[in-house]
């Protein structure tokens, strides 16, 4: 993802919402076959998690 308002110490160990269901998109000169959730602000994209924590690959409805 091209997140440039978070630094990779503030990603690593973080659980956000993802879409892999998706067909694969090239974006760059990158694959893409995952999409992260966020919503854009003013400050930038902030990224979509949940409350609480939740099992990996968990389904989101």
């Amino acid at each position: 993802a091209q997140l440039t308002n978070y630094e990779a110490e503030e990603l690593i160990g973080k659980q956000v919402v993802c879409v892999c269901s998706f067909a694969p998109i090239r974006i760059g000169d990158v694959k893409s076959e995952i999409r992260i959730l966020g919503s854009d602000t003013d400050s930038g994209c902030i990224l979509l998690t949940s409350l609480s924590k939740v099992k990996n690959g968990s389904k989101i409805f």
